[in-house]
């Protein structure tokens, strides 16, 4: 028992030697590894960690805090949106999205909204949002699908798989008609959620999309709601026989 204890406290005395190490390479290792210890110490550690002078650990603090959200204090992870680094702001917002009830919707929409925000961070506003389940505000995702922005347009897409059938395909089949070949992917892959309310011919207009990847997009959807299929000719002749049946 003792030399367990010894060779515990060695261990985690290293760790510590780790944490506050003048290299932020190792300090981002430590980090990491905090999920794995005992909730009161990583937590203690956490809000350290998010302090650092080094935006690549307070990167990682973020995305361990996700590791352990839903519980996980939140009040840190609100404060790192106002961080002066992008990548920062843009993951503390991500990890929003892990604590559903607790994510602070209006701060996320002022985000979305922000047209003097980094784009990714405001991406990483709507996926937070689009992670919400019956939170999420589905007339503020639909309406981003007309920003200017193709990487927010493409988010938009994308969180609208997670809304309900009734309220996502509308907005979808539009999608599928955008300028972006991004977009028109994502709205296609979120089409596969609707299940057996998504409209097939939608999905066998795209087989003919000038982007491959769309097309690609379209042949495995509609493989994934009719039987399996391995070409874009067997998916095209299932699709049919399902819109006949």
């Amino acid at each position: 028992m003792e030399s367990n204890y010894g060779e515990t406290a060695r261990e985690f005395k290293k760790f510590i030697e780790a944490f506050n190490h003048t290299s932020w390479r190792v300090r981002v290792i430590a980090v990491s590894y905090l999920p794995h210890y005992n909730r009161s110490i990583a937590t203690a550690l956490l809000d350290k960690a998010l302090t650092d002078s080094h935006k690549a650990v307070r990167v990682a603090a973020l995305e361990a805090c996700a590791t352990l959200a839903p519980s996980h204090p939140i009040a840190p992870i609100v404060a790192a949106l106002s961080d002066t680094e992008w990548s920062v702001r843009a993951t503390a917002a991500w990890v929003l999205g892990r604590f559903s009830q607790r994510a602070p919707l209006d701060r996320l929409l002022a985000i979305l909204n922000d047209d003097d925000e980094d784009v990714i961070v405001r991406a990483s506003a709507l996926h937070a949002l689009g992670s919400l389940g019956p939170r999420a505000p589905a007339a503020h995702i639909i309406a981003t699908l007309d920003n200017p922005a193709w990487h927010l347009r493409e988010v938009a897409a994308l969180s609208l798989g997670n809304l309900p059938a009734k309220i996502a395909i509308k907005p979808l089949v539009q999608a599928t008609h955008d300028s972006d070949p991004l977009v028109r992917a994502a709205a296609a892959s979120s089409l596969r959620q609707m299940g057996e309310y998504a409209p097939r011919d939608v999905l066998l207009n795209l087989l003919n999309d000038e982007d491959a990847n769309v097309s690609r997009t379209a042949v495995w959807v509609l493989g994934e709601l009719s039987e399996a299929c391995t070409s874009k000719e067997d998916c095209l002749y299932r699709a049919i026989l399902d819109l006949q049946t």
